[in-house]
């Protein structure tokens, strides 16, 4: 995770639809990733926010702004390639979910910004995994890269 957008993030308790952010599960230079409690259903889910940290920020709590007016044009432009992926990982998850692909709920704006709600998948970055070896036995690696490339 980086800290340099931490001062960005939604705090937890903050409401997002139906949806209750719960804390940030990672962040990168186009986006939060959120885990969120659905409050009228037993559901845990990903959230991902496009907040790219170089071209707009936050202010008013939930809102999202381009840095500045020489920046909007180019936030207007990426904003709809974020729920263009949305749409895509959505429908690419019916009639059935793929097992290698995190199956997209839904998808909206909202506060200036889009969310993407997700299936929550546990697990571990292979960054995590590498960081106490610098690499991986073979039949590890096999299991983690075959199914990405089915």
């Amino acid at each position: 995770m980086t800290d340099d957008y931490n001062y960005q993030a939604l705090p937890p308790g903050t409401m997002i639809q139906e949806y209750r952010i719960e804390r940030v599960l990672a962040q990168g230079s186009f986006g939060i990733v959120y885990i969120g409690k659905n409050q009228f259903l037993p559901e845990t889910v990903a959230i991902k926010e496009f907040l790219p940290g170089e071209l707009a920020t936050r202010v008013e709590g939930t809102r999202v702004i381009p840095l500045s007016g020489n920046l909007e044009s180019t936030y207007q432009d990426i904003h709809p390639k974020f729920l263009e992926e949305a749409r895509t990982l959505f429908e690419l998850g019916r009639p059935r979910p793929h097992r290698n692909i995190v199956r997209v709920t839904r998808y909206h704006e909202e506060n200036g910004t889009g969310y993407m709600v997700m299936d929550y998948e546990q697990g571990e970055p292979l960054s995590e995994k590498l960081r106490d070896a610098d690499t991986l036995p073979q039949a590890e690696l096999s299991t983690i890269l075959f199914p990405l490339l089915n």
